[in-house]
């Protein structure tokens, strides 16, 4: 079925209301009766839902739902002259598919009944189930990677469902970004302190991509003069970078020059400006070739 309505939009809340008040009188198992009168008798009622752009004949056909047989009385009567069940039950499970709008300031709710709805519902609890479980392998990857960092886990009760698994994975790697943004600054500082800065260095190390940016700070914060190169493994591919200060540049070295030269070693490209530049390589196997070529490279 379609309900068409030019009020605002109706809030999640507001549906769920409207089913559980369908699906109350469905149950309540209320008589469906009809009778014929005459159009006069009834077209100034208030109560009797009518289209006041549809010609009636001097006879009408009133359905009601509950009240007395024949009585008009029910709390739900209106002129039609369709087919009707016998008994609100008859009509089974009622749910309601979408609700949006059809333009010109109309809205519509879509909603379904019986085996359709059924069929529907369904559907819907497969889609639940499907993105509940996608969700909760989002949310273990990135505790396992947060654990890895010793910072805390966020868990879901086993009840809980697909949005709100979905919402505590986002959260998780919002928390995972910030520890390993946290932890790759720490490990920026160490393994810049174990170079000697007044020369060109080449670091090559597993990491997270937050360690590349967190190098290229650290050199930037330590006012590296020299030229830089520098590969992170993630386990899935290389991160690339490359930092030339002043007289890194004075010797002829370029940091976008360094990743377009070296990064096709490793099946990588990239590229930037003189000071600084990034890129990536999608073959790990060769980061050791990498690393070698980058020490020939800056004399090393």
């Amino acid at each position: 079925m379609t309900f068409d309505f030019n009020s605002k939009a109706v809030t999640p809340e507001q549906i769920e209301a409207i089913e559980e008040r369908v699906n109350s009188a469905i149950k309540a198992d209320d008589t469906v009766s009809w009778v014929e009168v005459p159009h006069s008798k009834v077209k100034d009622r208030e109560d009797i839902m009518q289209f006041f752009g549809d010609k009636y004949g001097d006879l009408v056909r009133v359905v009601q739902i509950g009240g007395g047989d024949k009585t008009l009385d029910g709390y739900s009567m209106e002129l039609c002259g369709g087919t009707h069940v016998r008994k609100t039950s008859d009509i089974g499970i009622f749910k309601i598919k979408s609700e949006g709008s059809t333009g010109a300031g109309i809205r519509r709710i879509e909603a379904v009944c019986g085996p359709a709805a059924e069929a529907f519902l369904g559907e819907q609890q497969e889609k639940e189930s499907a993105e509940k479980s996608e969700a909760l392998a989002k949310l273990a990857k990135a505790n396992e990677a947060l654990a890895k960092l010793d910072a805390p886990t966020l868990l879901v009760p086993d009840n809980a469902r697909a949005f709100e698994v979905k919402n505590q994975a986002i959260e998780a790697e919002k928390a995972l970004k910030k520890a390993q943004a946290t932890g790759a600054a720490r490990m920026a500082d160490s393994l810049i302190a174990e170079k000697n800065i007044t020369e060109n260095i080449v670091i090559s190390t597993a990491g997270s991509p937050a360690l590349l940016q967190e190098l290229l700070n650290g050199l930037r914060k330590t006012h590296f003069t020299q030229a830089a190169f520098i590969v992170i493994d993630d386990g899935n591919k290389l991160h690339l970078g490359a930092f030339c200060g002043e007289e890194g540049k004075r010797n002829g070295h370029g940091a976008g020059t360094l990743i377009q030269k070296l990064g096709p070693i490793a099946g990588g490209k990239g590229g930037g400006k003189p000071d600084m530049a990034r890129g990536a390589a999608s073959d790990r196997d060769k980061i050791s070739e990498l690393a070698t070529a980058a020490n020939t490279e800056l004399g090393l």
